[in-house]
C-alpha cells in the first residue's frame, strides 16, 4: 500500500480529490469526473495493498461488439431450430479451406433442399463459379494463398464483362467479427457477413434474404424437436456436445464432423509445431485460425478461445505470449482428441 500522505498526489496529480477511512482503516481517495458523472478511486492499506477502481456510466450508442469477450449473453437454443423455408432447385457454393467448416456448412444448408458445391480455396472457387453459377456463395473470408477478400475482388472485377459477377451474392465467413467488419466486407464486394460458428436463425435470415425469392417455400412450423446427447458423448471434459449438435445438425452428422475433427489432430499438430518452431508468422496465424473455428463447431470452446488468443498474439507480434502458450494449446487439442478417440 501506498504511503497515506503521498497517495492522493500519486494517483491524482493536479486533480482535487477527497480523502476517506477506507477498509481496514487504510486510506481512500476517490475523484470524480463531473462532465462524464464518473469517479476514479484507491482503497489503500499501508504496506498491505490497494484496490485501484472506476466507475463511468456509458450510454449505448452502437450495440455491435467490439471484438471478442468473455462474459456474452447466452445465445438462443438453436437446437430447437426450423429452417423456415426450402429453396429447390438454388445453388449455393460454400468456399472454406478447412474440411470440418465445410462439412458442418454443407448440414447445416440441407434442410433447405438446395444444390450444394463446395470449393477448398480461392482458386477453386473461381474455377467452379462458371461451372455452376451460384445463386449464393458464402465465403471464408481468411484462408491461405488467395483470401475472400481477393476473390471477391476478383469476382467483382469479372462482372466488367458479365454483369452475373458482379451482382451474384456473395456473404462472407468470419471468425474474427469485430466492429466495422460489415463496413470493411460490404467495401470489398460482399454484400454481408455472418460469425462463425452459424447461428441457425442467423443463416435462416441471411438465406432468406439472399437466395431468390421466387424458389422459396415456406416451411410451416412445426413442434420443437430437441436432440438428445448421446451416453458417449455426455460428460467430455472440453466438449459441450449439445452445442455442438446445435451448430452441426443431426446426432450422425455430428459424429462425422467429429470424426473428421480427430482425423485432422496429427497434421494440424505438426503445422502448428512447426510454424512456430520455424517462425513462420503467417502460417502460424493460418493454423491457429482453423484450429480455433474448427473447435467452435464442434463445441469445444475452451480450445477455441485458446486458438483465438495466440491467434491475435501472433497478429500483434507477441512473441513471448506464442511461445508460452502453443505448448498449453497443442496439449489441450492432444487431450481432447484423447477424450473423442473413442467416439463411433
Amino acid at each position: 500500500g501506498a504511503v497515506p500522505a503521498v497517495l492522493p498526489g500519486v494517483v491524482f496529480q493536479g486533480a482535487a480529490h477527497m480523502g476517506a477511512p477506507g477498509p481496514g482503516g487504510g486510506e481512500q481517495v476517490q475523484h470524480a469526473f463531473p462532465g462524464i458523472d464518473g469517479q476514479l478511486g484507491v482503497e489503500s492499506t499501508y504496506q498491505e495493498g490497494s484496490d485501484f477502481w472506476v466507475r463511468l456510466p456509458q450510454r449505448v450508442v452502437d450495440p455491435t461488439p467490439c471484438g471478442p469477450y468473455r462474459g456474452q449473453a447466452p445465445q438462443e437454443d438453436t437446437a430447437l431450430f426450423q429452417n423456415s423455408f426450402t429453396a429447390s432447385g438454388c445453388v449455393v457454393l460454400v468456399v472454406d479451406d478447412q474440411p470440418v467448416n465445410r462439412r458442418v456448412i454443407q448440414g447445416l444448408l440441407r434442410p433447405y433442399q438446395v444444390e450444394i458445391h463446395a470449393a477448398a480455396s480461392g482458386r477453386e472457387a473461381l474455377e467452379k463459379l462458371t461451372q455452376v453459377w451460384p445463386d449464393l456463395i458464402l465465403m471464408d473470408h481468411m484462408m491461405p494463398d488467395l483470401d475472400g477478400m481477393e476473390v471477391t475482388r476478383r469476382i467483382r472485377a469479372m462482372g466488367q464483362r458479365d454483369p452475373y459477377f458482379a451482382v451474384v451474392p456473395i456473404l462472407a465467413l468470419t471468425a474474427n467479427a469485430m466492429k466495422g467488419a460489415r463496413e470493411n466486407f460490404l467495401e470489398n464486394g460482399f454484400q454481408d457477413f455472418i460469425s462463425k460458428p452459424v447461428e441457425l436463425p442467423v443463416l435462416d435470415a441471411a438465406l432468406r434474404a439472399w437466395l431468390p425469392q421466387d424458389k422459396q417455400v415456406v416451411v410451416p412450423p412445426a413442434a420443437a424437436r430437441g436432440q438428445a446427447v448421446p451416453p458417449e458423448l455426455e460428460g467430455i471434459p472440453g466438449l459441450d456436445a449439445a452445442r455442438g449438435l446445435a451448430y452441426c445438425g443431426p446426432v450422425e452428422e455430428y459424429k462425422r464432423t467429429l470424426r473428421l475433427f480427430l482425423e485432422q489432430v496429427p497434421q494440424r499438430t505438426a503445422r502448428i509445431r512447426e510454424a512456430w518452431e520455424q517462425g513462420r508468422g503467417e502460417d502460424y496465424i493460418t493454423q491457429v485460425h482453423g484450429l480455433k473455428s474448427a473447435a467452435r463447431w464442434i463445441g469445444a470452446a475452451g480450445l477455441g478461445e485458446q486458438a483465438q488468443a495466440l491467434e491475435y498474439a501472433a497478429k500483434d507480434g507477441r512473441q513471448d505470449a506464442v511461445r508460452d502458450g502453443t505448448p498449453a494449446l497443442l496439449a489441450a487439442y492432444q487431450a481432447l482428441a484423447e477424450a473423442l478417440a473413442g467416439v463411433e
